[in-house]
C-alpha cells in the first residue's frame, strides 16, 4: 500500500490538528485496507459491527504506536496534543463511517465508545516494551483482540495472521507515515 505522507509546501510549521489529521487519515486508510485483506483471506467477518469492532481494535493499537513514536520523536509539549488530536479525528471518522453503515447508536455515542475502548487499551498496551517497532507479546495481544472478535472456526488461525502477515505490513505503512509526519521543527504549538 503506498501511503502519501509528505507536505506539499514544507516553508511553514504546521499545527498539531493538520498533523494529526494526517497520521489518522494514513491509520484510517492502512486499517481499513488490513481488514479488508483479513477478510479476502477468508476469514468471517459476518457483520458491518464485527468489521467496525475490529477496525476499533486496531485503531487503538495504532494510535499506542503513534503515542510512542511521538515521545521519542517530539518530546513532552508536541506529543500530547499531536496524539490527543489523532485519537480525536479517528474517533470522529469511525464515528462517520458507523453512523452511515450502522445507524444512530442506542446509549453513548460511537466517539465516547472507540475513547473508552481506546483508554482500556491504551493502559493495556502500555504493559508491553517497545524498542523500534512493536515486539511479539505486544502483536500477540493485538492478536487475541481480534482473535475474540472472530467466529469459533478463525479463531485459531487469526492471531497467527495477525502476528506473522497483517500487523507487520500495517505497522511498516503506519511507521512510514509516522516519521515522515512527526519531524519536531515542522510542528509548531
Amino acid at each position: 500500500m503506498r501511503v502519501k505522507s509528505k507536505w506539499h509546501k514544507t516553508d511553514k510549521p504546521r499545527t498539531p490538528q493538520q498533523v494529526a489529521s494526517v497520521i489518522a487519515f494514513i491509520i484510517w486508510r492502512v486499517t481499513e485496507e488490513t481488514v479488508t485483506h483479513i477478510q479476502k483471506d477468508k476469514f468471517e467477518i459476518a457483520s458491518n459491527q464485527q468489521a467496525f469492532d475490529m477496525i476499533a481494535e486496531f485503531l487503538a493499537f495504532f494510535v499506542q504506536l503513534t503515542d510512542r513514536v511521538a515521545y521519542m520523536r517530539l518530546g513532552g509539549d508536541l506529543r500530547a496534543p499531536v496524539v490527543q488530536a489523532t485519537a480525536k479525528r479517528l474517533a470522529e471518522i469511525l464515528e462517520e463511517n458507523q453512523l452511515i453503515r450502522l445507524g444512530a447508536p442506542e446509549g453513548e455515542s460511537y466517539q465516547t465508545r472507540f475513547i473508552t475502548l481506546l483508554n482500556e487499551r491504551l493502559g493495556d498496551y502500555a504493559m508491553f516494551d517497545y524498542a523500534d517497532e512493536p515486539d511479539y507479546p505486544t502483536l500477540r495481544y493485538l492478536g487475541n483482540r481480534i482473535m475474540e472478535l472472530m467466529p469459533k472456526q478463525d479463531q485459531s488461525w487469526i492471531i497467527d495472521q495477525i502476528i506473522g502477515i497483517e500487523a507487520p505490513e500495517a505497522i511498516k505503512n503506519v511507521l512510514k507515515g509516522l516519521r515522515d509526519t512527526l519531524v519536531v521543527d515542522s510542528i509548531a504549538l
